[in-house]
């Protein structure tokens, strides 16, 4: 019988620190799982200011250590991939979840990885959102109680990954994958975008300079007026123009399948477009009387349309390919025919990249739109089209840099701040009877996010317009724009966990401050401005059905200096999903 005690004690003290090796104290919290699981091996902590060069001589030396056989030391492994953009994180985030299936917080931060850090433009579905579900499932089952730190963890992670997508009617269920019940239905989202503004600007019309400096040049012209205009006529182009949009979508969510949405949008803007460039005041030319005091006319417009959605891989590359038709009925933008009807059928597409360059991403977008334009109502009117092409690319530093107090990026649960810079172009070709008009957009940038409270963006941009046949026609501007954001409540704070998982959370609250100058690089100065406002933003979230909303609003003084001239702009925005 001693014998037998001293074999049984002697497996014991060997099975032990094994299983030990294998998961950590049970419900062990994420806010310090990194600490208690990877700082206790023996190897060198893993902090937020740890460089990549000395995560690099970690990795090798994990990688040759012959104690790379259990749990522990694959999480840490992983973890330290991660900050170095090592795709071969994955591998050892699934290593680690093999190794002890037990520990629901492998689950979890494998799928923080998939969707904070990889993905093009969206997380990767449906990976991400699966390996939430294990992670709730092996959470409860340990648990079995009041909601722990992970569970909580999970329901916020679960509430970021839908947080565009609206409000769940069939919403995805917290079931169990073992027992086939998770992601087997489609989930159905809803979403509702609204927005207002009362500005010198439509909606998503942000080149004001050039759009006024085409208009004031196509009036001088010969095909209108053939002369200069006086001041009282560029004067009159300056008008506030009220606009409000709604766009309702439905999305599916089924597994691996892309996601698809059905939308429906309306639009109503006032003074929006030039009645009559022969009329700019009612002393403009003869017969002006009565159409120069209502020189501008109404824009409606409603669409509905389909797109399909597709995040994917391919070996060291995220993807995200995007498809969209919509077909549109719009009145108010014919000259001297303001409620004829166009019908318009389009047609776009859009990919986006991203690869890990060390530590650091890279992103490329490249999109194209076709328009067919179809004016019902005017038969003199001939058929015309359009041609989008847009791109941009980014190089964003995730590294530490101390000099600039800025830690890695990969601890943030919500967004990779950092240091970004870009560059981009859009291109706008639409055919008319007498000439195409051609423009463009060419911008660089720069933004630095997370030095504390604050982030930095600073963006030059040149706008152009071209008339094919008619160069009196081609005008040029320069925009500074620049903004400093201040994080008032920041949704970073405490990983965005809220001690109750009832009622509706506030994840952010930012104040803004946008800046930008306009000057002529060619054609008329009259519309140099300078503008600067304050601007207002907040998320607000529930776990009821996974709905995030945001609230928006901004004010800004404009000051047209050529013209003395001075408008006051407020735009509003509430969504729900995004």
């Amino acid at each position: 019988m001693s014998h037998k005690c001293v074999l049984l004690a002697t497996l014991l003290l060997r099975v032990l620190p094994a299983s030990a090796q294998q998961s950590p104290k049970a419900n062990t919290s994420p806010f310090n799982f990194v600490d208690k699981v990877c700082n206790t091996l023996g190897q060198r902590e893993i902090t937020s200011d740890t460089g990549t060069k000395q995560l690099s001589i970690d990795i090798g030396a994990s990688l040759s250590s012959p104690d790379l056989n259990n749990a522990r030391a694959y999480f840490c492994l992983a973890e330290r991939m991660k900050r170095v953009g090592d795709y071969r994180a994955s591998v050892y985030y699934k290593k680690a979840i093999q190794a002890d299936e037990a520990e629901s917080n492998y689950e979890l931060f494998y799928a923080d990885y998939l969707r904070i850090i990889r993905g093009a433009e969206t997380p990767l579905f449906p990976q991400a959102e699966e390996h939430y579900f294990v992670a709730w499932d092996k959470a409860r089952a340990r648990n079995g109680g009041p909601l722990q730190d992970t569970e909580r963890f999970v329901l916020r992670g679960l509430s970021a990954l839908y947080q565009m997508d609206g409000a769940a009617l069939l919403p995805p269920s917290l079931g169990s994958l073992s027992e086939g019940k998770t992601l087997r239905k489609a989930s159905v989202f809803l979403a509702s975008i609204n927005r207002g503004s009362q500005s010198d600007a439509d909606l998503d019309r942000e080149a004001d300079i050039r759009d006024y400096t085409s208009e004031a040049l196509f009036s001088e012209s010969i095909q209108r007026l053939g002369r200069s205009l006086t001041k009282e006529e560029f004067q009159a182009f300056l008008r506030v123009k009220q606009a409000f949009e709604t766009l309702d979508r439905i999305r599916i969510r089924h597994r691996a399948w892309p996601v698809f949405d059905l939308f429906y949008t309306h639009r109503q803007t006032d003074k929006d477009q030039v009645r009559n460039f022969y009329c700019i005041t009612p002393t403009s030319s003869t017969g002006c009387t009565t159409n120069g005091l209502h020189p501008f006319s109404t824009l409606r417009l409603n669409d509905f349309g389909v797109t399909a959605q597709k995040p994917f891989t391919a070996g060291v590359m995220d993807f995200s390919l995007t498809g969209t038709f919509r077909r549109t009925g719009r009145w108010g933008l014919i000259e001297f025919l303001p409620q004829d009807e166009e019908r318009i059928s389009e047609y776009g597409t859009r990919l986006v990249g991203s690869h890990f360059v060390g530590p650091d991403k890279v992103n490329l977008e490249v999109g194209y739109t076709y328009q067919h334009i179809h004016p019902v109502t005017s038969p003199s009117q001939p058929d015309r089209n359009r041609h989008f092409f847009d791109s941009k690319l980014t190089y964003q530093i995730f590294r530490p840099l101390p000099q600039l107090f800025h830690p890695s990026s990969y601890q943030h649960r919500f967004e990779t701040r950092g240091w970004d810079f870009f560059a981009g172009t859009q291109l706008d070709a639409e055919q008319f009877g007498t000439g195409d008009t051609k423009r463009g957009d060419y911008f660089i940038g720069s933004s630095l996010r997370g030095i504390g409270r604050f982030d930095f963006t600073v963006q030059p941009t040149w706008f152009t317009c071209r008339v094919t046949g008619d160069p009196s026609q081609r005008n040029a501007q320069y925009r500074t724009n620049a903004n400093v954001l201040f994080r008032i409540v920041d949704e970073e704070e405490n990983a965005g966990i809220k001690e109750t998982t009832h009622g509706i959370h506030l994840a952010f609250l930012h104040a803004v401050v946008p800046y930008r100058y306009d000057v002529s690089r060619e054609g008329p100065n009259d519309f140099e401005n300078r503008k600067i406002g304050v601007e207002f933003d907040s998320k607000f979230f529930t776990y009821s059905r996974w709905t995030t909303l945001l609230f928006s609003v901004r004010y800004d003084r404009q000051r047209f200096f050529n013209l003395s001239r001075s408008m006051d702009s407020v735009i509003g925005s509430l969504s729900l999903g995004f």
